[in-house]
Protein backbone atom coordinates (compact mmCIF):
# COMPACT_ATOMS: atom_id res chain seq x y z
CA UNK A 1 0.00 0.00 0.00
CA UNK A 2 3.04 2.27 1.04
CA UNK A 3 4.99 1.90 -2.39
CA UNK A 4 1.27 2.86 -4.25
CA UNK A 5 1.43 6.18 -2.57
CA UNK A 6 4.91 7.04 -2.82
CA UNK A 7 4.08 6.94 -6.95
CA UNK A 8 2.26 10.34 -7.56
CA UNK A 9 4.59 12.13 -4.89
CA UNK A 10 7.69 10.68 -6.97
CA UNK A 11 5.87 12.07 -10.01
CA UNK A 12 5.16 15.44 -9.11
CA UNK A 13 8.15 16.10 -7.64
CA UNK A 14 10.22 15.01 -10.75
CA UNK A 15 7.69 17.69 -12.30
CA UNK A 16 8.80 20.03 -9.78
CA UNK A 17 12.62 19.74 -10.48
CA UNK A 18 11.56 19.59 -14.47
CA UNK A 19 10.29 23.32 -14.09
CA UNK A 20 12.98 24.02 -11.89
CA UNK A 21 15.87 22.91 -14.67
CA UNK A 22 13.49 24.91 -17.28
CA UNK A 23 12.86 27.81 -15.15
CA UNK A 24 16.69 27.97 -14.77
CA UNK A 25 17.88 27.41 -18.62
CA UNK A 26 15.33 29.86 -19.55
CA UNK A 27 16.28 32.53 -16.99
CA UNK A 28 20.06 32.46 -17.76
CA UNK A 29 21.85 31.90 -20.94
CA UNK A 30 22.76 28.81 -22.16
CA UNK A 31 25.72 28.65 -25.14
CA UNK A 32 24.08 26.20 -27.68
CA UNK A 33 26.92 23.88 -29.60
CA UNK A 34 28.14 25.92 -32.46
CA UNK A 35 27.45 28.91 -30.84
CA UNK A 36 29.71 31.33 -28.76
CA UNK A 37 29.15 31.98 -25.56
CA UNK A 38 27.35 35.24 -25.10
CA UNK A 39 29.40 38.62 -23.97
CA UNK A 40 28.38 40.86 -21.82
CA UNK A 41 26.75 43.90 -23.35
CA UNK A 42 28.71 46.97 -22.82
CA UNK A 43 27.61 49.89 -21.22
CA UNK A 44 25.99 53.15 -23.04
CA UNK A 45 28.94 55.37 -23.78
CA UNK A 46 28.02 58.96 -22.86
CA UNK A 47 26.96 61.32 -25.18
CA UNK A 48 27.86 64.71 -25.09
CA UNK A 49 25.29 67.40 -25.53
CA UNK A 50 24.98 69.70 -28.37
CA UNK A 51 23.53 73.31 -27.16
CA UNK A 52 20.33 73.53 -29.15
CA UNK A 53 20.28 76.59 -31.45
CA UNK A 54 17.49 78.92 -30.60
CA UNK A 55 15.11 78.86 -33.56
CA UNK A 56 14.57 81.65 -36.00
CA UNK A 57 11.40 83.30 -35.90
CA UNK A 58 7.73 81.60 -35.59
CA UNK A 59 6.29 83.89 -37.92
CA UNK A 60 8.05 85.78 -40.89
CA UNK A 61 7.45 88.66 -43.34
CA UNK A 62 8.51 86.15 -46.36
CA UNK A 63 5.09 83.96 -45.86
CA UNK A 64 1.74 84.50 -46.10
CA UNK A 65 -1.68 83.30 -46.28
CA UNK A 66 -5.26 83.57 -48.21
CA UNK A 67 -7.66 84.68 -45.92
CA UNK A 68 -11.13 85.62 -46.79
CA UNK A 69 -12.92 87.69 -44.38
CA UNK A 70 -16.45 86.98 -45.02
CA UNK A 71 -18.64 84.43 -47.51
CA UNK A 72 -19.17 87.59 -50.39
CA UNK A 73 -15.85 89.34 -49.58
CA UNK A 74 -12.64 88.83 -51.86
CA UNK A 75 -9.81 86.80 -50.37
CA UNK A 76 -7.22 88.69 -49.10
CA UNK A 77 -3.29 87.91 -48.76
CA UNK A 78 -1.63 88.32 -45.91
CA UNK A 79 1.91 88.56 -43.99
CA UNK A 80 1.92 85.94 -41.06
CA UNK A 81 3.11 89.19 -39.30
CA UNK A 82 0.60 91.83 -40.09
CA UNK A 83 -3.47 90.99 -39.99
CA UNK A 84 -3.17 94.05 -42.99
CA UNK A 85 -3.62 92.77 -46.44
CA UNK A 86 -1.20 92.93 -48.64
CA UNK A 87 -3.11 92.66 -52.18
CA UNK A 88 -6.69 91.50 -52.63
CA UNK A 89 -7.72 89.15 -55.13
CA UNK A 90 -11.14 89.52 -57.73
CA UNK A 91 -14.22 88.03 -56.84
CA UNK A 92 -15.75 86.66 -53.98
CA UNK A 93 -14.30 83.93 -51.66
CA UNK A 94 -11.43 81.94 -52.47
CA UNK A 95 -11.29 78.88 -54.77
CA UNK A 96 -8.25 77.74 -55.66
CA UNK A 97 -4.45 76.90 -54.79
CA UNK A 98 -1.07 77.96 -54.03
CA UNK A 99 1.81 77.46 -55.50
CA UNK A 100 4.76 75.36 -53.81
CA UNK A 101 7.12 78.46 -53.54
CA UNK A 102 4.29 80.36 -52.50
CA UNK A 103 5.04 82.79 -55.00
CA UNK A 104 1.76 82.69 -57.28
CA UNK A 105 -2.01 82.03 -56.57
CA UNK A 106 -4.06 80.14 -58.96
CA UNK A 107 -7.98 80.71 -58.54
CA UNK A 108 -11.47 81.16 -59.98
CA UNK A 109 -13.25 84.35 -60.44
CA UNK A 110 -17.09 84.45 -60.69
CA UNK A 111 -17.23 87.24 -63.57
CA UNK A 112 -21.17 86.74 -64.04
CA UNK A 113 -24.44 87.47 -62.28
CA UNK A 114 -25.04 84.17 -61.19
CA UNK A 115 -21.69 83.73 -59.03
CA UNK A 116 -20.91 80.69 -61.32
CA UNK A 117 -16.62 80.67 -61.17
CA UNK A 118 -15.70 80.72 -64.96
CA UNK A 119 -12.34 82.25 -64.84
CA UNK A 120 -8.83 81.08 -64.07
CA UNK A 121 -6.96 83.35 -63.01
CA UNK A 122 -2.84 83.58 -61.63
CA UNK A 123 -1.64 86.02 -59.37
CA UNK A 124 2.03 86.37 -59.08
CA UNK A 125 2.94 88.27 -55.33
CA UNK A 126 6.10 89.14 -56.60
CA UNK A 127 4.82 91.43 -59.57
CA UNK A 128 0.94 92.29 -58.07
CA UNK A 129 0.24 94.40 -60.96
CA UNK A 130 -0.13 91.19 -63.40
CA UNK A 131 -2.84 89.56 -62.02
CA UNK A 132 -3.37 87.46 -65.58
CA UNK A 133 -6.45 85.06 -67.39
CA UNK A 134 -5.36 81.72 -68.41
CA UNK A 135 -8.29 80.34 -69.33
CA UNK A 136 -12.68 80.32 -69.02
CA UNK A 137 -15.09 77.80 -69.16
CA UNK A 138 -17.91 77.85 -70.95
CA UNK A 139 -21.43 78.75 -69.69
CA UNK A 140 -22.31 75.72 -68.51
CA UNK A 141 -19.42 75.00 -66.41
CA UNK A 142 -17.91 76.30 -63.10
CA UNK A 143 -14.19 76.22 -62.04
CA UNK A 144 -14.94 73.77 -58.71
CA UNK A 145 -10.64 73.61 -57.71
CA UNK A 146 -7.26 74.26 -58.73
CA UNK A 147 -4.06 72.96 -57.45
CA UNK A 148 -0.05 73.63 -59.07
CA UNK A 149 1.91 71.00 -60.62
CA UNK A 150 4.82 69.93 -58.51
CA UNK A 151 7.19 71.93 -60.95
CA UNK A 152 5.00 74.55 -61.20
CA UNK A 153 4.59 74.82 -64.75
CA UNK A 154 0.78 73.86 -64.90
CA UNK A 155 -2.52 73.75 -63.07
CA UNK A 156 -5.02 70.72 -62.82
CA UNK A 157 -8.34 72.51 -62.76
CA UNK A 158 -11.60 70.48 -61.61
CA UNK A 159 -14.60 71.88 -63.71
CA UNK A 160 -18.02 70.91 -63.12
CA UNK A 161 -21.50 71.38 -64.69
CA UNK A 162 -22.83 74.61 -63.37
CA UNK A 163 -25.28 76.94 -64.51
CA UNK A 164 -28.20 76.90 -66.98
CA UNK A 165 -28.27 77.11 -70.29
CA UNK A 166 -29.89 80.38 -71.81
CA UNK A 167 -33.03 78.41 -72.72
CA UNK A 168 -33.24 77.66 -69.16
CA UNK A 169 -32.48 73.78 -69.37
CA UNK A 170 -30.53 72.29 -66.25
CA UNK A 171 -27.02 70.71 -68.14
CA UNK A 172 -26.38 67.33 -67.84
CA UNK A 173 -24.16 66.79 -64.44
CA UNK A 174 -20.46 66.21 -65.61
CA UNK A 175 -16.84 66.85 -63.76
CA UNK A 176 -13.50 67.10 -65.55
CA UNK A 177 -9.88 67.35 -64.90
CA UNK A 178 -7.96 69.87 -67.32
CA UNK A 179 -4.30 70.54 -67.04
CA UNK A 180 -3.74 74.44 -67.65
CA UNK A 181 0.28 74.78 -69.06
CA UNK A 182 0.95 77.80 -67.65
CA UNK A 183 3.94 79.21 -70.03
CA UNK A 184 1.17 78.29 -73.19
CA UNK A 185 -1.65 78.69 -71.71
CA UNK A 186 -2.81 75.31 -73.59
CA UNK A 187 -5.32 72.95 -71.93
CA UNK A 188 -5.90 69.57 -72.20
CA UNK A 189 -8.56 67.41 -70.75
CA UNK A 190 -7.27 64.58 -68.59
CA UNK A 191 -10.68 63.13 -67.73
CA UNK A 192 -14.08 64.16 -68.12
Amino acid sequence: MRGKDAQPFVFWIGILLLVVLLGTLAGGSVALRGESAPTPTPPPLPTATVAANAPGPLLSDSRGFVAVPGGAAAAELRRETDPAPISTLRGQGFIGGVSGTGRRVAYWVSNTADGATRELRVFDVTAPDQDTTLATVLDTERGATAVWSSDRTGIVAVVESGARTRTGEAPAPFSALRVVDTPTRSIHEIRG
